[in-house]
């Protein structure tokens, strides 16, 4: 079951992390809305990357709006039942962390393949970058097992976006990932460990020169 106090506290770290997350969030839905965002993953070289980039930016886009409306229910500032707008968010992430995964396992691949052919400093960056997708791709495991562990128990009805029963709420249910048991302190662990090497990320990446 795991150490029930250990798994408080760490839950509590987990959840101010994800809720400061949250309300940063929206800068970057704003970035997306005007265009900005996507403009940058059109100059991605590799197709395979952009398409992928584009689709996890889509689908999370529609999660973090999602996050707010469902702040904004369980707050009542607007109608609605508290837990849809949550549950369909967690539904979105799971399938932008799934994109996420085979794309950062395909850049780790193309990546060690061109580093066999390089040499010298750029070889040196090869490897940086190499390290830097790797640390990232821990993240999105992290994250992912996280997620699973937030759907539906196995047989448990995924939470009505309206009332009685229509083709979207049996969608939603049909797509629905199986449940990922874990204890609270493994869950915990792994939400604040994605979230410390994120922001380590983050705050260690590398600066591009503006374009005049």
């Amino acid at each position: 079951q795991g150490c029930a106090t250990l798994g408080t506290r760490l839950q509590r770290l987990s959840t101010a992390a994800d809720s400061y997350r949250t309300f940063t969030r929206f800068s970057w839905i704003l970035d997306n809305a005007n265009g900005k965002s996507w403009k940058a993953l059109s100059k991605i070289n590799d197709p395979v990357v952009r398409n992928l980039r584009q689709a996890e930016t889509g689908i999370l886009t529609v999660r973090f709006a999602c996050e707010h409306l469902n702040y904004l229910t369980n707050w009542e500032v607007i109608p609605g039942q508290k837990g849809h707008w949550g549950r369909l968010g967690i539904l979105l992430w799971f399938y932008a962390l799934l994109l996420a995964n085979v794309r950062q396992v395909y850049e780790l691949i193309s990546k060690n393949t061109s580093l066999s052919h390089a040499t010298g400093s750029n070889k040196q960056r090869i490897i940086e970058d190499f390290q830097r997708t790797l640390l990232g791709w821990v993240v999105t495991v992290c994250f992912t097992l996280f997620n699973l562990s937030l759907q539906p128990a196995k047989g448990g009805a995924f939470p009505q976006l309206n009332s009685g029963k229509n083709a979207i709420n049996s969608v939603l249910a049909a797509i629905t990932p199986p449940q990922l048991p874990l204890s609270g302190s493994t869950r915990a662990v792994l939400g604040l460990t994605a979230s410390v090497v994120d922001l380590y990320l983050c705050v260690t990446a590398p600066k591009v020169a503006k374009s005049e």
